[in-house]
């Protein structure tokens, strides 16, 4: 993340060119090209340049950016700012804007808005309705994108900050997160499936905010998706644990892997419910 400068982004944003011949789009940086793709009669080039130029002084006027991240890799570019501050559960989250958009087919245009916290190195992407765009670059998709943005206020982080809120103080079983990360139907897992699973117990073990003791260490040691010790876990520091694995990625996978942790809020729901009616007997 760098200190903001709407001047020093601008300029580095100027650096990029897209252009459309024909049916090939180009893309250059710094008068290199550094990707080619072909594309049909039916797409439609975004121009994120001007775009971000147009829609930069919109965002300042609602919200202080502090920091930034621009990426711009072969097709793909992601840009993030961070603005104002709001603490949950003890910890200094920051509102923060995602987007991603790609020269080359390979990502949708996706427009987000989410949480960042810099002490616990996550990225929470669980987007406002309302401003939340997701889409093909199909003829139209600079009409939609701007009817969109029209959206932008202060109150697009509500529903963030309240699904967080919710986590807090609730316990979940290990057994419930591994069904959230890797589905139910234990038949058809996926190696991917298996891996998030594991790289969330590597996940745990080097997050600080865990007290285990040992037996929950062996089980969390053991490099196996089999549960032998079922046990409870923090399921607001489980969030922020799995989020963690996925800290360099882009709001595409940022969002997916969001809203699948939050299903976390289905379980611990329950448990709360099983407690009121245990507790009204």
């Amino acid at each position: 993340m760098l200190d903001y400068n709407k001047s020093e982004l601008l300029e580095r944003l100027g650096n990029l060119e897209i252009e459309r011949i024909n049916n090939t789009v180009i893309t250059k940086f710094r008068g290199k090209v550094i990707k080619t793709a072909e594309v049909s009669d039916i797409y439609e080039v975004f121009d994120i340049v001007n775009y971000i130029k147009d829609k930069i002084d919109l965002i300042e006027n609602n919200f202080k950016i502090d920091r930034y991240s621009l990426k711009i890799k072969g097709g793909v570019q992601d840009l993030k700012l961070i603005s104002d501050s709001v603490e949950i559960n003890g910890i200094s989250f920051n509102k923060a804007f995602y987007i991603t958009n790609s020269t080359d087919k390979s990502r949708r245009l996706s427009f987000r808005v989410g949480l960042f916290s810099d002490r616990k190195n996550i990225h929470y992407v669980n987007s406002y309705k309302e401003l939340d765009f997701n889409k093909k670059h199909y003829n139209g998709i600079n009409k939609k994108v701007n009817e969109t943005f029209q959206n932008i206020d202060k109150q697009v982080f509500d529903e963030q900050i309240e699904s967080l809120k919710s986590l807090v103080g609730h316990q979940i079983k290990l057994s419930n997160i591994r069904k959230v990360i890797m589905g139910e139907d234990v038949d058809n897992f996926k190696t991917s499936d298996k891996n998030r699973f594991l790289v969330f117990k590597n996940s745990v073990l080097n997050y600080g905010m865990f007290k285990l003791n040992s037996d929950e260490k062996f089980e969390m040691y053991r490099r196996t998706c089999e549960i032998r010790h079922d046990f409870q876990l923090d399921a607001f520091n489980v969030l922020l644990s799995y989020l963690r694995i996925f800290n360099q990625k882009d709001s595409v996978i940022l969002k997916r892997e969001s809203k699948r942790i939050l299903e976390l809020t289905k379980f611990t729901i329950r448990k709360r419910l099983i407690s009121e009616i245990l507790s009204s007997k």
